[in-house]
């Protein structure tokens, strides 16, 4: 539970809000000490400076502000209706706030989880096209390794002499004229035995 304060006869209700009436207590010391009250034209401008810039916000400095308003008030130097006090904090106030605080927190919150949302769909979008794409690499990096295959059984069983093949096919084709040559030969050495026509009748 927070320490309640007091400070020049006023409770706080915090340690924070008494820091700060502490230091509004040392302005207000430090103003008395330093304004002539019987320059009245310097006071009114001390006044007015302290309530545009909002110098003040605890009870203790809007207090000085008011005894000084009603002293220049008192000497006809300030008018009832000039440089009033900005009342900062009531409760219908701190209420409102509160209340606006919290609609900008559900604003916050749900843009953030807009901007999640959308991010988890982009990054879904962007992993779906990836493996997409994989899997199209995939298929198409199958279909060119069953060609590559396709066209080695092709080289290896087919007639036509390949690259890979051109030797054995070679071989057989002078083996097959061979066999062919040797045939002829052996037709025409029977018929010329049949004719009785030998190698030595030839020569002669």
């Amino acid at each position: 539970m927070e320490q309640k304060v007091v400070i020049d006869g006023y409770e706080f209700q915090n340690p924070e809000d008494a820091k700060i009436a502490n230091e509004e207590l040392a302005k207000v010391n430090a103003l008395h000490s330093k304004i002539d009250e019987n320059n009245l034209a310097a006071v009114k401008a001390v006044y007015i400076k302290a309530v545009e810039q909002n110098i003040f916000e605890t009870q203790i400095g809007l207090t000085y502000l008011k005894n000084i308003r009603n002293y220049l008030i008192s000497k006809g130097v300030l008018k009832e209706n000039e440089a009033p006090i900005p009342v900062l904090y009531t409760k219908s106030i701190l209420k409102d706030k509160s209340s606006q605080n919290a609609a900008e927190f559900e604003a916050l919150k749900e843009k953030l989880k807009k901007d999640a949302e959308q991010k988890i769909q982009t990054e879904k979008i962007k992993t779906e096209k990836a493996q997409k794409a994989c899997r199209q690499r995939t298929i198409l990096s199958a279909v060119l390794f069953c060609m590559v295959l396709l066209m080695f059984a092709i080289s290896m069983t087919g007639n036509n002499p390949t690259i890979l093949n051109y030797k054995s096919a070679i071989l057989n084709q002078y083996a097959e004229w061979e066999q062919q040559l040797t045939e002829r030969e052996n037709k025409i050495r029977e018929k010329e035995a049949e004719l009785g026509i030998s190698d030595e009748n030839s020569q002669n």
